[in-house]
């Protein structure tokens, strides 16, 4: 197999010293990528950091407010430095915000925050924490909204805030791969930091601004949690935490595991470089992939 390109060590990186641009130009194999290399290999590589001539995404509106809610929300000192909201600038560089969007972003926050289960979540722990370890020789990555030391909390936007809205989203988005993946990057955290001599472990906390008491209960503690925290994405902005029922996470495991196989051998048959989008063979469409046509065949 064509070796992983190299990028960043593998390890525990706060907000503090890892940013989220510098977080997405690595190349281990993220959640999303992982939902891309399960469709094929050129899917992925055509959007991935392999791709040279990869074309950036523009955000839509949607997306710039999900971002700005998720901000206020985990990370509002970062927020206020970041923003002139209603004509207050802590820096010339702070970009300017409408009174009405500034309004909308903090009538979501309040709406979290003043149930006690939202705040109590979202108070005792570190935003956007990032992971890169190895499963089955393959360096992957990912970035936590919220680290607790009983696991993690993902903060999600959505459209509809029920049961079938929210599986919807698990099957676009790959929610179950995330689930089973994030769960798998605590683990390997944990067992980290275990193996870390106590001077080691005070130079690291001492570098990315963790408190070491907390990495120590966060190392320690027994519970393994991930936790989605949806809200709807139209006002009233209601919200609610939720599981994934263990057979959905198992589905979520084996979709893990069969990605990571699946990259592999796309670097084994293609290299880094750019794939051709079809293969050199004849397949054959089964029975059992064609829907039955709806009549009576008996007639």
């Amino acid at each position: 197999m064509v070796a992983q390109p190299k990028g960043i060590e593998e390890g525990i990186y706060s907000s503090k010293t890892l940013s989220n641009e510098a977080y997405h130009e690595d190349p281990a194999l993220s959640h999303s990528g992982m939902t891309k290399v399960l469709v094929s290999w050129p899917d992925y590589w055509m959007t991935s950091v392999l791709n040279p001539q990869r074309k950036r995404y523009t955000a839509t509106d949607a997306m710039i407010f999900g971002q700005r809610a998720g901000m206020l929300l985990l990370e509002p000192d970062v927020f206020y430095k970041s923003f002139n909201t209603a004509g207050r600038a802590p820096n010339a560089k702070a970009m300017f915000l409408s009174s009405v969007e500034y309004e909308r972003l903090v009538e979501g926050q309040k709406a979290v925050m003043e149930v006690p289960i939202g705040k109590d979540h979202l108070t005792q722990g570190y935003p956007e924490v990032s992971i890169f370890f190895n499963i089955d020789g393959v360096r992957v990555r990912v970035r936590i909204d919220y680290l607790r030391t009983f696991g993690c909390i993902d903060y999600k936007r959505i459209a509809e805030l029920n049961n079938w809205g929210i599986g919807k989203a698990v099957k676009n988005q790959g929610l179950d791969i995330q689930h089973f993946l994030y769960l798998e990057a605590v683990k390997w955290a944990r067992l980290w930091i275990k193996r870390m001599k106590p001077e080691e472990l005070t130079a690291w906390c001492q570098r990315e601004g963790f408190d070491e008491g907390w990495m120590c209960d966060f190392r320690d503690d027994q519970d393994l949690l991930f936790r989605f925290l949806f809200q709807r994405s139209t006002p009233p902005y209601i919200w609610g935490f939720r599981d994934l029922e263990p057979e959905v996470v198992v589905e979520g495991a084996h979709a893990v595991f069969t990605a990571v196989k699946r990259y592999r051998k796309g670097l084994e048959l293609y290299g880094t470089g750019r794939p051709p989008l079809g293969e050199n063979n004849v397949k054959t469409v089964s029975q059992y992939h064609v829907p039955r046509r709806d009549y009576d065949y008996e007639e």
